[in-house]
């Protein structure tokens, strides 16, 4: 891989980027508020909180060994090849549920102001075509893209809170008033995760990275911490300027642009509309990015054989059918809904994995600090799918059913390959530290 990035600043922007800090607010932060609204201010801190150890994982790893492969990478190099190949199959599983979630989140958003089928339909087809276009131009032009609209983004939601803060409908309800043992709040919990799930993205891109075992950590704990500051402060500016109308939002999620619009004028909706869309777009070529690098370092590793055409193709296929079968089928909203739901799941149990494996690791080095915050992190992560399961079951258990067929598939596969020379052949390149 050639190294075109250089220094922390193109790292930082791919992990913010797949952040997604404006469709957080405008998409995840409706389905917490739909799951409970009372408690979204709440959710995303303990989030972030939670979050604080979890990412600890990439940070740590992405110091130790230098491949594009990231989670299954350095699971594999602990824990041995079936351990590595599994992550990488659960991972390649979240890769082609990322896209359609963004997707359906597009369908349902354009919905709410054109309503037409046609429109919905097409956006797809599209908006696949122009993001495959942007990653196919290499890794190099790609974060100087997300470089670009990141930094406008930002700029745009400070200036967005800032005017719901000075605009304020009502008040964050006060501690005393949030349940915090209900399953509402884990199962919100598990959004409230999401919203991070993308900071170590740039794991993704080390192999492309000068010193990449120094700037790619510095780079992930920064847009972490900055993108976890920025929520928390837009969650509590949401939750205020909504106000009593946090009822309305919970039922109808997009109602918070005909707020913005009558409350701070036609230039800010039309801003606000812009950015979510442009959001959406950096996310794609960010998560795209790192997908893109941790196929093509399978196929390296002999873990499976595509190439960037037949992967462009699999993606813009699959994009298209998962979004307009749930689109025709369950609607578009809850389609994202659904789909976010596996997303979330597929991450976490990914996190999961490589975080027993590199405690592993801490432990036979006897880095002990190391060990206690993954054993932390291992600890909510567990926690977190094991409460959100419990809570899909009663509401949602079209997503426990996917996740469970998911493991299964995965599980037979691994027996499978186990008794087949192939197994011999993975390797997990890239620098170890």
């Amino acid at each position: 891989m050639n190294n075109s990035i250089s220094g922390s600043i193109g790292p930082f922007f791919q992990s913010l980027s797949s952040i997604g800090p404006m469709l957080n607010i405008i998409g995840l932060f409706s389905i917490i508020a739909a799951i409970d609204y009372k408690a979204i201010f709440y959710i995303v801190i303990i989030a972030f909180g939670f979050s604080a150890f979890n990412i600890y994982m990439p940070y740590r790893a992405s110091s130790l060994i230098r491949s594009n492969g990231g989670y299954y990478a350095i699971t594999g190099t602990i824990s041995g090849k079936r351990a590595g190949v599994a992550t990488a199959y659960l991972y390649l599983i979240y890769g082609f549920s990322a896209l359609p979630s963004i997707t359906l989140f597009l369908m349902s958003f354009a919905s709410f102001f054109l309503n037409s089928i046609y429109i919905e339909m097409i956006i797809p087809v599209a908006y696949t075509t122009l993001a495959l276009y942007v990653i196919s131009r290499g890794v190099g032009r790609s974060v100087d893209t997300m470089k670009m609209l990141g930094l406008a983004e930002v700029a745009f939601i400070i200036m967005l809170d800032a005017i719901m803060l000075i605009r304020p409908e009502g008040t964050v309800p006060g501690i005393s008033r949030i349940d915090f043992t209900g399953g509402g709040l884990w199962s919100g919990l598990l959004f409230g995760m999401l919203m991070f799930s993308g900071s170590g993205s740039a794991f993704f891109i080390t192999e492309n990275t000068k010193n990449g075992k120094k700037t790619v950590p510095l780079g992930i704990i920064l847009a972490f911490f900055a993108s976890g500051i920025l929520m928390s402060i837009s969650a509590y500016a949401v939750q205020a300027f909504l106000g009593g109308r946090m009822l309305s939002y919970s039922m109808n999620p997009y109602i918070i642009v005909d707020y913005i619009r009558s409350s701070a004028g036609s230039m800010v909706y039309y801003a606000f509309i812009f950015f979510s869309l442009s959001s959406s777009f950096n996310l794609t070529i960010g998560y795209l990015n790192s997908f893109r690098n941790a196929v093509a370092r399978m196929s390296l590793d002999n873990i499976l054989y595509m190439g960037k055409r037949r992967f462009y193709a699999l993606v813009f296929l699959l994009n298209i059918a998962i979004s307009w079968g749930l689109y025709l089928t369950i609607g578009s909203f809850y389609g994202f809904i659904v789909v976010s739901g596996i997303v979330s799941s597929m991450y976490l149990t990914v996190h999961l994995i490589s975080t027993a494996s590199l405690s592993r690791w801490m432990l036979s080095n006897r880095k002990r600090l190391s060990m206690a915050i993954l054993s932390v992190s291992f600890v909510i992560l567990t926690i977190t799918l094991a409460y959100s399961i419990i809570a899909d079951a009663t509401s949602d258990v079209m997503i426990d059913l996917i996740y469970a067929i998911v493991l299964v598939a995965v599980f037979v596969s691994i027996l499978f390959l186990s008794r087949r020379p192939a197994i011999d052949s993975v390797r997990f390149g890239g620098e170890e530290a």
